[in-house]
């Protein structure tokens, strides 16, 4: 199914750019017949209007300096996808690789997915509708158009046999025609693509002389020699795809009337001049019952589609002429101008890069280490595994002095984002006294969500002791516990010390900053892992979602958790769900990965974004196979 929409997108996006082109042939072609409607023949006429369904069927061209396109408006593509760009510096600014939580209760979001009604999918769905709404009209009417067939009677009459074989003869024709007369038909027409049938309203052959008929015939001859059957369903097609643009509607009809003209202008071909005139009156005579009768169906070919352009075929008729050379000649240089003009498209052009907002520019700059920008090792610093923290911190400390500006500079810009602000902070603090003059930038910082970073900076910097920040947990009741705790959980492993304290505070209402902080130093595992294990039996609480997250920064250490960590991956939250997966992802070996398989593919549609999220995005690392089975792979 996904593919059948993937396709549908593309045909969509690929109709909706040709028929805005189109729309410029359209109006040139039409101007051109009204200036040059002196010299052009019918055939001529049809040719300039067959440009226009050539373009509208031509998948594919190649660019020009001459293309029209090169005048227009681009036209904007419909199927987008949502992203952040990535920076300069490999980091993007969704966040996608984080899964830490925040210094709150409720944990960092894994994956944000957001869905929306976008415009372009609202004009995907009219457009959809509308063709399958045209396919089923004319499915019917062909039901409809094949019961009246069904209905008439062949006609064995020698006579009107041997006009239709001597008309089939004159116009070169050999395939078969079968005669057959049709009840309240209101025009003779020919139909079928193989078994070929002339139709003809029922009394007509009564009613009109031998000569008469034979021009009927004729003119019918003329559009199965030409093949109009077979590409009247094709101009169907053309019109079901581009329902939305009236010009190409109008375009078709004058196409279809134009092809009425060449095939009167091949019966005058066959004819005496003097038989030219009464060629005229058999049209008229056939407008009398026209109104009366059943409409023919749009995949047949009549001899009178309508009253509009009886009058100009009739004046056609009488000032019948060859094409001049002059006229040939013409017309061929503008055919020759239209096709280099419509037949190709733009010069490409250097795609436009949407300006980078100063997240992605705050994120993507600074000096460089081993071929990183300071942005992408301030993400490691604080979203990366052990490793990559590790290499993080050396990076700092190796850029030191070089990239206190940068990191300054983005304390300093209101619109970068505040949590990348404190990110730019806590590197600051790895860089440690070199980075002393960002002190008065640090103090100014009041931001409340991510004080603990800015305070815990300062202290690096100068070189203050944590001792007291451990004796400040002593006293649980505090508002500044939450603070001190996340204050600490800054520092690390140096904070090794607070982890008996923390493990305490896991069932009181601090239990959240605590977990925090606990999941930041991840040390003394054995005191830590039960006190979050236990932590996790209480409740489903939200108190408890952070504990899940420090587990899994126990790694192996924590494999006692495992047991527990998969009963709440059928917990009712969400949230519970999606922690306890990030933590197993963690804590589990390698091999046994994939047994979480069964739970994430029951999930990668859940209605919870963030599980969905999370879900899709550990499927495909773990499993690639079982992530296209489930359609999150393409």
């Amino acid at each position: 199914m996904n593919w059948l929409i993937a396709a549908g997108q593309t045909v969509f996006q690929w109709t909706w750019e040709t028929s805005i082109y189109a729309t410029l042939l359209i109006a040139l072609v039409f101007f051109l017949q009204k200036v040059l409607a002196r010299w052009l023949t019918p055939r001529l006429r049809y040719t300039l209007s067959l440009l226009v369904l050539i373009r509208l069927l031509l998948p594919m061209a190649p660019s020009s300096v001459l293309s029209f396109e090169n005048f227009a408006p681009r036209t904007a593509e419909f199927t987008k996808l949502a992203a952040f760009a990535p920076t300069s510096g490999g980091v993007a600014v969704n966040d996608t690789a984080a899964r830490r939580p925040h210094a709150t209760p409720h944990p960092l979001p894994a994956e944000v997915a957001r869905t929306r009604l976008s415009i372009p999918g609202v004009l995907y769905f009219v457009w959809v509708s509308g063709c399958l709404s045209l396919l089923s009209l004319a499915g019917w009417r062909l039901g409809k158009w094949h019961r009246l067939i069904q209905r008439g009677r062949a006609i064995s009459d020698a006579r009107l046999l041997e006009l239709l074989e001597l008309s089939r003869e004159a116009m070169g024709v050999r395939s078969r025609v079968t005669l057959i007369s049709v009840a309240q038909l209101n025009s003779p027409a020919v139909f079928g693509f193989w078994k070929v049938r002339l139709l003809l309203p029922e009394g007509l052959a009564e009613q009109l002389t031998d000569g008469e008929l034979r021009m009927i015939f004729l003119h019918e001859m003329a559009h199965v020699r030409r093949k109009d059957g077979p590409l009247n369903y094709l101009l169907m097609a053309v019109q079901f795809l581009h329902w939305f643009n009236p010009a190409v509607w109008l375009a078709l009809h004058r196409l279809r009337a134009d092809r009425e003209l060449v095939c009167d202008a091949m019966v005058m071909q066959r004819v005496r001049p003097e038989e030219r005139l009464s060629y005229g009156k058999v049209l008229l005579k056939l407008m009398d019952g026209f109104s009366a009768g059943s409409p023919v169906f749009s995949g047949a070919v009549p001899v009178i589609s309508g009253t509009s352009e009886i009058k100009k075929r009739i004046v056609t008729i009488k000032n019948h002429r060859t094409a001049s050379i002059a006229a040939c000649a013409v017309t061929a240089l503008v055919v020759l101008v239209l096709g280099f003009g419509a037949f190709t498209h733009a010069q490409a052009q250097k795609p436009e890069t949407a300006p980078l907002s100063a997240d992605q520019k705050f994120l993507g700059g600074g000096p460089s280490y081993h071929g990183q920008v300071t942005g992408y090792w301030i993400i490691k610093l604080k979203q990366g595994n052990r490793t990559e923290q590790a290499e993080a911190k050396a990076a700092l400390d190796a850029m030191g002095q070089k990239a206190v500006p940068y990191l300054v500079g983005g304390l300093e810009n209101s619109n970068v984002f505040t949590r990348w602000r404190a990110y730019a902070a806590s590197a600051l603090g790895e860089i440690g006294p070199p980075a002393r003059s960002a002190i008065p930038n640090l103090l100014r910082m009041t931001d409340a969500t991510f004080q603990p970073s800015f305070t815990a900076a300062l202290m690096k910097i100068r070189g203050e002791p944590i001792d007291g920040l451990i004796r400040a947990l002593d006293d649980p009741i505090s508002d500044q516990w939450g603070e001190t705790a996340r204050t600490l959980a800054e520092f690390g492993t140096n904070a090794s010390a607070a982890i008996p304290k923390l493990c305490r505070a896991l069932s009181s209402e601090k239990g959240w900053a605590a977990a925090y902080a606990i999941g930041f130093i991840h040390t003394q595992p054995e005191i830590a892992v039960p006190a979050l294990i236990e932590a996790l039996k209480r409740d489903d609480s939200m108190q408890t979602i952070n504990a899940e997250w420090a587990l899994g920064e126990f790694g192996a250490q924590a494999a006692s958790a495992i047991p527990v960590l998969r009963q709440r991956l059928s917990a009712t939250q969400p949230v519970v769900r999606q922690g306890a997966l990030d933590g197993l992802v963690k804590i589990l070996p390698s091999v046994e990965l994939k047994t979480l398989v069964p739970f994430l593919i029951q999930n990668v549609n859940d209605s919870d974004p963030n599980l969905r999220g999370d879900s899709r995005f550990r499927l495909r690392e773990i499993d690639p196979e079982a992530a296209k089975e489930a359609g999150v792979i393409k």
